[in-house]
């Protein structure tokens, strides 16, 4: 069994992290929870053409979130349990924000609730795809490449959420729901092993 070295890891993360930091600056917030806070009065009068921007940058998300899923019984070191519960924890909000926004675009309830659905469902295919490719295609060493890329958009997205909020909203807000988002997270976990 191979393992990546501490620079093959740190590098991992980093176009992680690049990958959604490029994605949220030039194309469209990749959390639509995070994004909300950021639009002017302006701008919500055009959130049908930023839902539609993020409606694409979510499924990207979502579909990491199911390939860091798939890992189970790939790689030996990786703790798949806690994976799994913070991916399925933030599920509910992620999608909860991106109706609240369709919403606010004047989206049907149908309409909301197929997209919805289908942008949450690319984590599925995501795990499916990642599942079938990861065990059969390619390599432990790839696959730890891969987490590690994974792992930077996670941190880019808890970052920029936290970090962002903090300097634009109520501080003790932010920080008591991070808290509780990771008690949650480290609760559930426990219970599932």
């Amino acid at each position: 069994m191979h393992s990546l070295n501490t620079f093959e890891v740190i590098g991992g993360i980093l176009s992680g992290y690049l990958l959604f930091w490029l994605l949220t600056k030039y194309y469209s917030h990749v959390c639509p929870a995070c994004s909300a806070s950021h639009f002017d009065e302006r701008t919500a009068k055009k959130f049908s053409e930023i839902v539609k921007a993020l409606l694409i940058a979510l499924s990207i998300h979502s579909f990491l979130d199911g390939v860091a899923v798939s890992t189970k019984g790939v790689v030996e070191n990786i703790s798949n349990t806690s994976v799994f519960v913070a991916i399925l924890t933030h599920k509910l909000p992620e999608g909860l924000a991106l109706a609240s926004m369709m919403f606010s675009a004047n989206y049907t309830r149908n309409k909301i609730l197929m997209y919805v659905f289908a942008v949450e469902m690319v984590t599925v295919l995501g795990a499916l795809l990642g599942s079938i490719v990861l065990k059969s295609y390619v390599s432990e060493v790839l696959i730890s490449v891969v987490m590690s890329h994974i792992a930077g958009g996670f941190i880019f997205l808890a970052s920029h959420a936290v970090l962002g909020e903090m300097l634009k909203n109520h501080k003790k807000l932010v920080i008591s729901s991070f808290s509780f988002g990771l008690i949650l997270i480290l609760a559930i976990s426990r219970f599932v092993e």
